[in-house]
């Protein structure tokens, strides 16, 4: 499944208007991001995990080799690393239910 294909889907389920479902997973993505490109973990119960991994900087040699300066050496790279939750352990239903809107009043 696709980004276009999980909107049209969440769109399909909820019964909301596409560009709505589409915002809205447009910024839970980016809230993702910015909280793992941060250094902070973010756990959905039933969906997985995101985390930031990095790879240590290297370190430059203590004896002077030919080749690349230390300042050509990259420094530390930070990555996202997902893990997918175990389906047989118990979580929430996860199976989207609408809210019921029969008791609102129309005022």
């Amino acid at each position: 499944m696709n980004r276009g294909q999980l909107i049209d889907a969440v769109a399909a389920a909820t019964e909301l208007p596409r560009t709505q479902v589409e915002a809205t997973i447009t910024a839970t993505l980016a809230q993702v991001r910015g909280t793992v490109a941060s250094g902070e973990k973010v756990q959905l119960p039933g969906f997985g995990t995101f985390e930031p991994r990095g790879s240590a900087a290297r370190v430059p040699p203590t004896t002077p080799q030919p080749g690349p300066s230390c300042s050509d050496i990259p420094p530390a790279d930070l990555q996202a690393a997902y893990y997918v939750h175990h389906p047989d352990r118990p979580t929430a239903e996860l199976a989207y239910e609408p809210p019921d809107t029969s008791a609102r009043s129309t005022n």
